[in-house]
Protein backbone atom coordinates (compact mmCIF):
# COMPACT_ATOMS: atom_id res chain seq x y z
CA UNK A 1 0.00 0.00 0.00
CA UNK A 2 1.15 3.56 -1.03
CA UNK A 3 0.75 6.35 1.16
CA UNK A 4 1.65 9.94 1.33
CA UNK A 5 0.90 12.37 4.50
CA UNK A 6 -0.54 15.58 3.43
CA UNK A 7 -0.11 18.96 5.80
CA UNK A 8 0.51 22.52 5.46
CA UNK A 9 3.51 22.38 7.83
CA UNK A 10 4.86 19.86 10.30
CA UNK A 11 5.66 23.07 13.00
CA UNK A 12 5.48 21.82 16.80
CA UNK A 13 1.47 21.08 17.87
CA UNK A 14 -1.10 18.64 18.32
CA UNK A 15 -1.28 17.65 14.28
CA UNK A 16 2.13 17.43 13.38
CA UNK A 17 2.50 15.13 16.39
CA UNK A 18 0.05 12.62 15.36
CA UNK A 19 1.54 12.86 11.76
CA UNK A 20 4.39 11.67 13.44
CA UNK A 21 2.78 8.58 15.32
CA UNK A 22 1.27 7.76 11.98
CA UNK A 23 4.41 8.15 10.27
CA UNK A 24 5.89 5.60 13.17
CA UNK A 25 3.25 3.20 12.47
CA UNK A 26 3.40 3.50 8.94
CA UNK A 27 7.05 3.30 7.67
CA UNK A 28 7.65 -0.27 8.62
CA UNK A 29 4.79 -1.43 6.91
CA UNK A 30 4.00 0.22 3.75
CA UNK A 31 5.81 2.68 1.74
CA UNK A 32 4.63 6.24 2.38
CA UNK A 33 6.03 9.80 2.24
CA UNK A 34 4.98 13.04 3.27
CA UNK A 35 4.12 16.34 1.45
CA UNK A 36 4.15 19.69 3.47
CA UNK A 37 4.53 23.40 2.71
CA UNK A 38 7.11 23.63 5.86
CA UNK A 39 9.24 20.51 7.40
CA UNK A 40 10.25 23.44 10.66
CA UNK A 41 12.96 21.29 10.71
CA UNK A 42 11.20 17.90 11.49
CA UNK A 43 13.04 14.92 9.97
CA UNK A 44 10.33 12.10 9.55
CA UNK A 45 12.21 9.46 8.74
CA UNK A 46 10.60 8.96 5.45
CA UNK A 47 10.74 10.24 2.28
CA UNK A 48 9.70 14.51 2.00
CA UNK A 49 8.38 16.78 -0.45
CA UNK A 50 8.33 20.34 0.58
CA UNK A 51 5.89 22.33 -1.47
CA UNK A 52 5.55 26.08 -0.33
CA UNK A 53 2.21 26.39 -1.74
CA UNK A 54 0.40 23.98 0.54
CA UNK A 55 1.13 26.25 3.23
CA UNK A 56 -0.33 28.59 4.80
CA UNK A 57 -1.35 31.66 2.72
CA UNK A 58 -2.41 35.35 2.92
CA UNK A 59 -5.82 36.29 2.08
CA UNK A 60 -4.67 36.36 -1.97
CA UNK A 61 -3.25 32.93 -1.67
CA UNK A 62 0.30 33.89 -1.84
CA UNK A 63 2.57 31.96 1.13
CA UNK A 64 5.57 33.42 2.46
CA UNK A 65 5.38 36.69 -0.13
CA UNK A 66 5.47 34.19 -3.05
CA UNK A 67 4.32 34.86 -5.95
CA UNK A 68 0.97 33.34 -5.95
CA UNK A 69 0.32 30.19 -8.60
CA UNK A 70 -2.83 28.60 -9.81
CA UNK A 71 -4.15 25.56 -7.97
CA UNK A 72 -3.79 23.46 -11.01
CA UNK A 73 -0.49 24.05 -10.83
CA UNK A 74 -0.33 23.32 -7.24
CA UNK A 75 -1.92 19.97 -7.78
CA UNK A 76 0.70 19.17 -9.77
CA UNK A 77 3.22 19.51 -7.92
CA UNK A 78 1.61 17.13 -5.73
CA UNK A 79 1.20 14.59 -8.18
CA UNK A 80 4.80 15.03 -9.35
CA UNK A 81 6.27 14.52 -6.06
CA UNK A 82 3.93 11.16 -5.52
CA UNK A 83 4.66 10.00 -9.01
CA UNK A 84 8.58 10.50 -8.19
CA UNK A 85 7.98 8.11 -5.77
CA UNK A 86 5.70 5.62 -7.11
CA UNK A 87 5.76 5.98 -10.54
CA UNK A 88 1.70 4.86 -11.54
CA UNK A 89 0.86 7.79 -9.29
CA UNK A 90 -1.65 5.54 -7.08
CA UNK A 91 -1.51 5.67 -3.75
CA UNK A 92 -4.29 7.00 -0.90
CA UNK A 93 -3.32 10.60 0.20
CA UNK A 94 -4.18 10.99 3.64
CA UNK A 95 -4.73 15.17 4.20
CA UNK A 96 -4.64 16.37 7.75
CA UNK A 97 -7.13 19.19 8.70
CA UNK A 98 -8.37 20.27 4.97
CA UNK A 99 -11.18 22.08 5.99
CA UNK A 100 -9.72 24.92 7.69
CA UNK A 101 -9.14 27.81 5.61
CA UNK A 102 -5.19 27.85 6.17
CA UNK A 103 -4.49 28.21 2.53
CA UNK A 104 -7.36 30.01 0.50
CA UNK A 105 -6.49 27.86 -2.05
CA UNK A 106 -6.49 24.58 -0.48
CA UNK A 107 -10.27 23.26 -1.41
CA UNK A 108 -9.40 24.14 -5.08
CA UNK A 109 -5.85 22.59 -4.67
CA UNK A 110 -8.21 19.02 -3.71
CA UNK A 111 -10.35 19.63 -6.44
CA UNK A 112 -7.58 19.46 -9.18
CA UNK A 113 -6.12 16.33 -7.11
CA UNK A 114 -9.36 14.44 -7.84
CA UNK A 115 -8.51 14.35 -11.26
CA UNK A 116 -5.58 12.26 -10.24
CA UNK A 117 -5.52 8.33 -9.73
CA UNK A 118 -5.74 8.69 -5.42
CA UNK A 119 -7.71 7.52 -2.88
CA UNK A 120 -8.27 10.50 -0.81
CA UNK A 121 -8.94 10.69 2.69
CA UNK A 122 -9.84 13.94 5.03
CA UNK A 123 -8.53 13.54 8.72
CA UNK A 124 -10.76 16.54 10.55
CA UNK A 125 -9.16 17.33 14.15
CA UNK A 126 -10.84 20.72 14.11
CA UNK A 127 -13.95 22.70 12.85
CA UNK A 128 -14.02 26.02 11.69
CA UNK A 129 -17.84 25.89 12.37
CA UNK A 130 -16.34 25.64 16.16
CA UNK A 131 -15.68 29.15 16.85
CA UNK A 132 -12.86 29.90 13.92
CA UNK A 133 -14.94 32.21 11.88
CA UNK A 134 -11.52 33.13 9.73
CA UNK A 135 -10.38 30.23 8.64
CA UNK A 136 -14.01 29.41 7.38
CA UNK A 137 -14.88 28.63 3.69
CA UNK A 138 -17.89 31.08 3.18
CA UNK A 139 -18.42 30.54 -0.47
CA UNK A 140 -17.32 26.70 -1.15
CA UNK A 141 -18.47 23.64 -0.75
CA UNK A 142 -16.55 20.77 1.28
CA UNK A 143 -15.79 18.25 -1.47
CA UNK A 144 -18.27 15.24 -1.80
CA UNK A 145 -17.47 11.83 -2.51
CA UNK A 146 -14.92 11.54 -0.35
CA UNK A 147 -13.96 9.67 2.65
CA UNK A 148 -14.03 11.71 6.06
CA UNK A 149 -12.27 11.05 9.45
CA UNK A 150 -13.09 12.58 12.59
CA UNK A 151 -11.30 11.89 16.14
CA UNK A 152 -14.53 11.99 18.67
CA UNK A 153 -17.77 10.34 18.80
CA UNK A 154 -19.71 13.77 19.02
CA UNK A 155 -17.77 14.85 16.11
CA UNK A 156 -18.91 11.65 13.82
CA UNK A 157 -22.95 12.23 15.22
CA UNK A 158 -22.57 15.77 13.57
CA UNK A 159 -21.27 14.45 10.23
CA UNK A 160 -24.00 11.78 9.79
CA UNK A 161 -26.52 14.50 10.80
CA UNK A 162 -25.05 16.53 7.94
CA UNK A 163 -25.22 14.46 5.42
CA UNK A 164 -22.62 11.70 5.36
CA UNK A 165 -22.83 8.07 5.43
CA UNK A 166 -21.51 5.19 7.48
CA UNK A 167 -19.17 3.80 4.75
CA UNK A 168 -17.60 6.83 4.39
CA UNK A 169 -17.36 8.38 7.58
CA UNK A 170 -14.67 7.12 9.87
CA UNK A 171 -13.60 7.31 13.77
CA UNK A 172 -10.05 7.19 14.43
CA UNK A 173 -8.96 8.35 17.95
CA UNK A 174 -5.92 9.54 18.58
CA UNK A 175 -3.10 7.25 19.62
CA UNK A 176 -1.98 7.97 23.71
CA UNK A 177 1.88 7.49 23.96
CA UNK A 178 3.00 6.71 27.69
CA UNK A 179 4.43 9.59 29.57
CA UNK A 180 7.90 9.10 30.91
CA UNK A 181 8.51 6.59 33.87
CA UNK A 182 9.23 8.78 37.22
CA UNK A 183 11.56 7.82 39.65
CA UNK A 184 9.99 6.93 42.82
CA UNK A 185 9.46 10.18 45.44
CA UNK A 186 8.11 9.42 49.27
CA UNK A 187 4.82 11.40 49.26
CA UNK A 188 5.75 13.91 50.95
CA UNK A 189 7.92 15.32 48.20
CA UNK A 190 4.96 15.28 45.88
CA UNK A 191 3.92 18.67 46.27
CA UNK A 192 2.23 19.06 42.24
CA UNK A 193 -0.95 19.12 41.48
CA UNK A 194 -0.49 19.40 37.64
CA UNK A 195 -2.18 20.76 35.25
CA UNK A 196 -0.18 19.69 31.65
CA UNK A 197 -1.42 22.08 29.24
CA UNK A 198 -0.46 25.58 27.43
CA UNK A 199 -2.73 27.98 29.41
CA UNK A 200 -4.70 29.11 26.49
CA UNK A 201 -8.23 30.84 27.46
CA UNK A 202 -10.59 27.10 26.65
CA UNK A 203 -8.27 25.28 29.42
CA UNK A 204 -10.30 27.52 31.64
CA UNK A 205 -7.17 28.89 34.04
CA UNK A 206 -9.62 30.85 36.32
CA UNK A 207 -11.01 27.65 37.54
CA UNK A 208 -7.56 26.74 38.49
CA UNK A 209 -7.25 29.44 41.11
CA UNK A 210 -10.69 28.71 42.21
CA UNK A 211 -9.47 25.23 42.62
CA UNK A 212 -6.41 26.66 44.70
CA UNK A 213 -8.43 27.96 47.44
CA UNK A 214 -8.63 24.10 48.33
CA UNK A 215 -5.46 23.13 47.99
CA UNK A 216 -4.25 20.45 50.95
CA UNK A 217 -1.89 22.67 53.28
CA UNK A 218 2.23 21.99 51.54
CA UNK A 219 0.70 20.99 47.70
CA UNK A 220 0.20 23.64 44.92
CA UNK A 221 -1.55 23.35 41.68
CA UNK A 222 0.68 23.56 38.40
CA UNK A 223 0.12 24.75 34.87
CA UNK A 224 2.85 23.68 33.00
CA UNK A 225 3.07 26.18 29.95
CA UNK A 226 2.24 29.71 29.27
CA UNK A 227 0.43 30.06 26.17
CA UNK A 228 2.07 30.69 22.74
CA UNK A 229 -0.55 32.61 21.19
CA UNK A 230 -0.86 36.48 21.35
CA UNK A 231 -4.87 35.95 21.54
CA UNK A 232 -4.36 34.31 24.88
CA UNK A 233 -2.05 36.48 26.34
CA UNK A 234 -3.66 38.78 27.74
CA UNK A 235 -6.18 36.63 29.84
CA UNK A 236 -2.95 34.60 31.28
CA UNK A 237 -1.06 37.26 32.38
CA UNK A 238 -4.23 38.88 34.45
CA UNK A 239 -4.42 35.77 36.27
CA UNK A 240 -1.05 35.53 37.02
CA UNK A 241 -1.77 38.93 38.64
CA UNK A 242 -4.57 37.99 40.11
CA UNK A 243 -3.12 35.04 41.85
CA UNK A 244 0.16 36.64 43.32
CA UNK A 245 -2.01 39.43 44.78
CA UNK A 246 -4.40 36.93 46.39
CA UNK A 247 -0.83 34.62 47.22
CA UNK A 248 -2.61 31.80 45.72
CA UNK A 249 -1.02 28.13 46.01
CA UNK A 250 -0.56 28.16 42.03
CA UNK A 251 2.42 28.40 39.84
CA UNK A 252 1.27 29.06 35.87
CA UNK A 253 3.84 28.32 33.82
CA UNK A 254 6.84 26.80 34.71
CA UNK A 255 10.49 28.26 34.22
CA UNK A 256 12.26 27.82 31.30
CA UNK A 257 13.97 24.28 30.31
CA UNK A 258 12.11 22.18 32.93
CA UNK A 259 12.46 19.01 33.15
CA UNK A 260 9.17 17.33 32.27
CA UNK A 261 9.78 13.47 33.77
CA UNK A 262 11.46 15.74 36.91
CA UNK A 263 7.70 17.73 37.17
CA UNK A 264 6.14 14.27 37.00
CA UNK A 265 7.85 12.97 39.37
CA UNK A 266 7.05 15.95 42.14
CA UNK A 267 2.80 15.17 41.20
CA UNK A 268 0.93 13.68 43.48
CA UNK A 269 -2.40 14.33 41.44
CA UNK A 270 -3.38 15.42 37.72
CA UNK A 271 -6.11 18.22 36.57
CA UNK A 272 -7.70 19.09 34.16
CA UNK A 273 -10.22 22.43 33.87
CA UNK A 274 -10.55 22.69 30.26
CA UNK A 275 -13.88 23.31 28.89
CA UNK A 276 -13.55 22.46 25.34
CA UNK A 277 -11.28 19.56 23.41
CA UNK A 278 -11.06 17.85 19.92
CA UNK A 279 -9.43 14.69 21.79
CA UNK A 280 -8.45 15.31 24.86
CA UNK A 281 -4.83 13.88 25.99
CA UNK A 282 -4.81 15.72 29.40
CA UNK A 283 -7.80 13.39 30.38
CA UNK A 284 -5.64 10.24 29.44
CA UNK A 285 -2.11 10.56 29.50
CA UNK A 286 -0.88 11.10 33.16
CA UNK A 287 -2.63 7.62 34.11
CA UNK A 288 0.11 6.08 31.67
CA UNK A 289 2.67 7.21 34.44
CA UNK A 290 0.97 5.74 37.85
CA UNK A 291 -0.70 9.50 37.69
CA UNK A 292 -4.85 9.73 38.71
CA UNK A 293 -6.80 12.24 36.95
CA UNK A 294 -9.44 14.36 37.88
CA UNK A 295 -11.36 17.34 37.02
CA UNK A 296 -14.42 18.95 34.61
CA UNK A 297 -16.46 16.32 32.78
CA UNK A 298 -16.48 17.40 29.00
CA UNK A 299 -19.71 15.98 26.93
CA UNK A 300 -18.21 16.31 23.95
CA UNK A 301 -14.92 13.90 24.79
CA UNK A 302 -15.35 12.11 27.83
CA UNK A 303 -18.32 9.27 26.93
CA UNK A 304 -15.81 7.77 24.36
CA UNK A 305 -13.55 7.09 27.52
CA UNK A 306 -16.22 6.14 29.60
CA UNK A 307 -17.51 3.58 26.55
CA UNK A 308 -14.01 2.64 26.64
CA UNK A 309 -13.68 1.55 30.06
CA UNK A 310 -12.69 4.37 31.53
CA UNK A 311 -13.33 5.53 35.63
CA UNK A 312 -14.42 9.18 35.46
CA UNK A 313 -16.11 8.80 38.79
CA UNK A 314 -14.10 11.84 39.91
CA UNK A 315 -14.62 13.92 37.45
CA UNK A 316 -17.46 17.40 37.80
CA UNK A 317 -19.83 18.53 35.19
CA UNK A 318 -20.59 21.87 37.40
CA UNK A 319 -18.88 23.87 40.20
CA UNK A 320 -22.41 26.00 40.66
CA UNK A 321 -21.89 29.92 41.92
CA UNK A 322 -24.59 31.74 43.56
CA UNK A 323 -25.66 34.50 41.26
CA UNK A 324 -24.81 36.79 43.94
CA UNK A 325 -21.19 36.13 43.88
CA UNK A 326 -20.65 38.35 40.52
CA UNK A 327 -22.44 41.32 39.06
CA UNK A 328 -25.30 39.81 36.97
CA UNK A 329 -26.47 42.26 35.34
CA UNK A 330 -22.96 43.54 33.65
CA UNK A 331 -22.59 40.02 33.14
CA UNK A 332 -25.47 39.55 31.13
CA UNK A 333 -24.67 42.40 29.01
CA UNK A 334 -21.00 41.20 28.24
CA UNK A 335 -22.89 37.71 27.22
CA UNK A 336 -25.19 39.04 24.85
CA UNK A 337 -22.50 40.99 23.32
CA UNK A 338 -20.10 38.27 22.87
CA UNK A 339 -22.82 35.64 21.74
CA UNK A 340 -23.11 38.38 18.76
CA UNK A 341 -19.48 37.91 18.37
CA UNK A 342 -20.07 34.11 18.10
CA UNK A 343 -22.62 33.77 16.02
CA UNK A 344 -22.67 37.11 13.50
CA UNK A 345 -19.67 36.05 11.38
CA UNK A 346 -21.56 32.93 10.45
CA UNK A 347 -24.72 35.48 9.76
CA UNK A 348 -26.61 34.06 12.58
CA UNK A 349 -28.64 36.03 14.31
CA UNK A 350 -30.39 35.21 17.78
CA UNK A 351 -33.81 36.39 18.50
CA UNK A 352 -34.75 38.08 21.87
CA UNK A 353 -36.35 34.75 23.18
CA UNK A 354 -33.77 32.48 21.71
CA UNK A 355 -31.43 34.83 24.23
CA UNK A 356 -33.62 35.01 26.81
CA UNK A 357 -33.97 31.11 26.84
CA UNK A 358 -29.95 30.28 26.73
CA UNK A 359 -29.50 33.00 29.69
CA UNK A 360 -31.74 31.29 31.96
CA UNK A 361 -30.56 27.68 30.45
CA UNK A 362 -26.95 29.00 32.17
CA UNK A 363 -28.49 30.70 35.50
CA UNK A 364 -31.14 28.90 35.89
CA UNK A 365 -32.04 28.34 40.03
CA UNK A 366 -29.58 31.36 41.14
CA UNK A 367 -26.31 29.86 40.41
CA UNK A 368 -23.80 29.81 37.30
CA UNK A 369 -21.96 27.03 36.14
CA UNK A 370 -18.22 28.91 36.18
CA UNK A 371 -16.96 27.20 33.23
CA UNK A 372 -19.61 29.57 31.61
CA UNK A 373 -18.45 32.88 33.41
CA UNK A 374 -16.59 35.05 31.77
CA UNK A 375 -12.67 35.93 32.79
CA UNK A 376 -14.06 39.09 34.61
CA UNK A 377 -17.09 37.59 36.72
CA UNK A 378 -14.70 34.57 37.80
CA UNK A 379 -12.02 36.98 39.02
CA UNK A 380 -15.00 38.62 40.99
CA UNK A 381 -15.56 35.17 42.55
CA UNK A 382 -12.03 34.03 43.49
CA UNK A 383 -11.60 37.22 44.74
CA UNK A 384 -14.23 37.46 46.85
CA UNK A 385 -14.13 33.63 48.33
CA UNK A 386 -10.27 34.15 48.67
CA UNK A 387 -11.21 37.19 50.96
CA UNK A 388 -14.11 36.90 52.53
CA UNK A 389 -14.96 33.21 54.84
CA UNK A 390 -19.20 33.52 54.46
CA UNK A 391 -18.73 33.37 51.00
CA UNK A 392 -16.18 30.69 51.01
CA UNK A 393 -19.02 28.60 53.15
CA UNK A 394 -21.59 29.23 50.93
CA UNK A 395 -19.83 28.35 47.88
CA UNK A 396 -19.12 24.93 49.82
CA UNK A 397 -22.59 24.59 50.70
CA UNK A 398 -23.58 25.18 47.04
CA UNK A 399 -20.90 22.63 46.25
CA UNK A 400 -20.35 20.31 48.94
CA UNK A 401 -17.75 17.94 47.41
CA UNK A 402 -15.27 20.85 46.53
CA UNK A 403 -13.70 21.07 50.32
CA UNK A 404 -12.44 17.40 49.99
CA UNK A 405 -12.08 17.34 45.94
CA UNK A 406 -8.54 17.87 45.84
CA UNK A 407 -7.91 16.43 49.62
CA UNK A 408 -9.09 12.44 48.31
CA UNK A 409 -6.03 10.02 48.21
CA UNK A 410 -5.55 8.60 45.05
CA UNK A 411 -6.94 5.35 43.99
CA UNK A 412 -4.33 2.66 43.18
CA UNK A 413 -7.67 0.71 41.51
CA UNK A 414 -8.17 3.17 39.79
CA UNK A 415 -4.91 4.38 38.61
CA UNK A 416 -3.89 0.09 37.49
CA UNK A 417 -7.58 -0.27 35.96
CA UNK A 418 -7.58 2.69 33.80
CA UNK A 419 -3.84 2.53 32.56
CA UNK A 420 -4.48 -0.69 31.15
CA UNK A 421 -8.23 0.87 29.53
CA UNK A 422 -5.77 3.40 27.96
CA UNK A 423 -3.27 0.51 26.82
CA UNK A 424 -6.05 -1.55 25.29
CA UNK A 425 -7.68 0.72 23.65
CA UNK A 426 -5.71 4.22 22.91
CA UNK A 427 -2.72 2.42 22.45
CA UNK A 428 -0.03 1.77 19.56
CA UNK A 429 -1.37 -1.70 18.78
CA UNK A 430 -4.78 -0.46 18.99
CA UNK A 431 -4.36 2.44 16.75
CA UNK A 432 -1.91 0.37 14.26
CA UNK A 433 -5.37 -1.75 13.99
CA UNK A 434 -7.43 0.99 13.36
CA UNK A 435 -5.21 3.12 10.95
CA UNK A 436 -4.41 -0.35 8.62
CA UNK A 437 -8.58 -0.96 8.64
CA UNK A 438 -9.06 2.59 7.82
CA UNK A 439 -6.55 2.92 4.91
CA UNK A 440 -8.73 -0.39 3.26
CA UNK A 441 -12.05 1.01 3.23
CA UNK A 442 -10.76 4.40 2.00
CA UNK A 443 -10.21 2.38 -1.48
CA UNK A 444 -13.63 1.78 -1.36
CA UNK A 445 -15.58 4.69 -3.45
CA UNK A 446 -18.42 6.63 -1.74
CA UNK A 447 -21.40 8.82 -2.24
CA UNK A 448 -22.31 11.33 -0.37
CA UNK A 449 -21.64 15.15 0.51
CA UNK A 450 -21.58 17.44 3.92
CA UNK A 451 -24.69 20.22 4.10
CA UNK A 452 -22.85 23.07 5.61
CA UNK A 453 -26.00 24.51 6.93
CA UNK A 454 -27.14 21.45 9.01
CA UNK A 455 -23.48 21.64 9.94
CA UNK A 456 -23.30 25.42 11.09
CA UNK A 457 -26.59 24.94 12.59
CA UNK A 458 -25.00 21.84 14.86
CA UNK A 459 -22.59 23.51 15.90
CA UNK A 460 -24.14 27.25 16.94
CA UNK A 461 -26.69 25.64 18.99
CA UNK A 462 -27.14 28.34 21.73
CA UNK A 463 -26.25 25.81 24.45
CA UNK A 464 -22.83 25.39 22.92
CA UNK A 465 -21.40 29.24 22.95
CA UNK A 466 -18.96 29.75 25.57
CA UNK A 467 -17.11 33.01 26.23
CA UNK A 468 -14.12 30.11 26.91
CA UNK A 469 -14.25 28.93 23.59
CA UNK A 470 -13.70 32.24 21.92
CA UNK A 471 -10.44 32.36 20.63
CA UNK A 472 -10.26 35.59 19.80
CA UNK A 473 -10.10 38.86 21.61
Amino acid sequence: MNIALLHYHTKKGGVTTVISQQISILKDIHSCMLITGDTAGYEPGIDVSVIPEVGYSDHNGAVNGNAVISPKETAEKIVKAIRGKWPDGDCILHVHNPLLKKNVKFLQIISELRKAPLSLFFQIHDFAEEGRPQVYYYSEDYPSNIHYGVINSRDHAVLLKAGLCGDGLHLLPNMVTNLPATAPKPEKEKDYILYPVRAIRRKNIGEILLLSLFVPKGKKIVVTLPPASRQSNPYFFEWKKTAESLELPVILGLNGKHDFAETLGRTCLALTTSIKEGFGFTFLEPWTTGIEVRGRYIDAVCPDFEKAGLDMARFYRAIKIPNEFFDAAEFKARWNTALDRWAKPYNRIFSEKEREAGFSLITDGGKTDFAHLDEKAQTEVIQSAARDMGVLKKLITANPWLYSYLRMPSDPGMISKNSQVIERTFGIEAYRESLLKLYEKVRVPVEHRVDKEILLEEFLKIENFSFLGLAYV
